[in-house]
């Protein structure tokens, strides 16, 4: 799957059947309201805003969250694995008693998990802190604006998972910038014999120079590890460096046995309803 090309045009791949396909992002506000007396909203407000800033404090969701836009994703958050990096320190290192350098974890199982997970920085890609030409702060990638020749490299991810049941689904969320004739192809690495299928698109976040890719992942059977790599290319003139990835994991049955415990379930309530016949 590859990110950017020569006519300023970003893509995502479907692997299976190499069908390109593209979303605008779309915003929405929801407005809504109830009547109350003068002295009780303002103690809803306070309370209201108290449980946002404690909310803001604990929680980073998705921008586009898997449960209401990955195919067969079964579960919510925080999910069984959900790590956020935003690369405001240096990501490389691990694995650590801590879990990966500047990782932010939410997920039900990180605790037991992020001691072995880890960050390489491989070849010409980098950390930086700053960029010319933005006001954002802290990306991997490559900056080759000020070189005379190619660079390449490669960030790698590692994310330690269960093995329990049949399948596992993944979600991925990244924001990038970029110019000129660079590229990222990426790659989900997992133990051998597994199978992967992709959907993904990527959008243009208004008002902002980013974009944004979202992918869902269907990996079976389930391995015990995955590896997201972000292999760059960036000729002489030329950027992409992302500047924030966050990624969420799941381990669900397979469909047959969905089906089967479906069934089981249609049974249990065709007895109860017979019995209170």
């Amino acid at each position: 799957m590859t990110w950017g090309d020569s006519r300023g045009l970003a893509r995502a791949e479907k692997r299976s059947g190499g069908v390109s396909q593209q979303r605008r992002f779309i915003g929405s506000v929801l407005d809504g309201g109830i009547r109350m007396t003068n002295f009780t909203r303002r103690l809803v407000v306070v309370a209201f805003a108290l449980v946002l800033i404690v909310a803001a404090a604990a929680a980073s969701p998705f921008y586009l969250p898997p449960e209401s836009n990955a195919p067969r994703w079964v579960g919510g958050f925080p999910y069984q694995r959900n790590i956020e990096w935003t690369f405001a320190t240096n990501p490389a290192g691990g694995p650590a008693p801590g879990g990966a350098p500047g990782a932010h974890y939410e997920g039900s199982l990180d605790s037991a998990l992020w001691s072995s997970d880890f960050v390489q920085l491989l070849g010409d890609a980098a950390w930086y802190d700053t960029v010319a030409g933005t006001t954002l702060r802290g990306f991997v990638g490559i900056d080759n604006r000020g070189g005379n020749s190619d660079l390449q490299g490669t960030a790698v991810f590692h994310v330690d998972n269960t093995s329990s049941g049949g399948e596992k689904n993944l979600w991925l969320e990244l924001d990038w910038i970029w110019g000129g004739d660079s590229s990222a192809s990426l790659q989900l690495l997992t133990s051998p014999g597994t199978e992967v299928q992709w959907f993904g698109f990527v959008s243009l976040i208004p008002g902002q120079e980013l974009w944004r890719g979202n992918l869902y992942g269907l990996i079976s059977p389930n391995p015990v590890w995955e590896e997201i790599s972000l292999a760059f290319v960036a000729p002489a003139g030329s950027y992409l460096l992302i500047d924030r990835l966050q990624v969420a994991t799941e381990c669900v049955p397979e469909p047959a046995t969905l089906a089967l415990l479906g069934c089981a379930l249609a049974g249990v309530g065709l007895s109860a309803a017979r019995r209170r016949r």
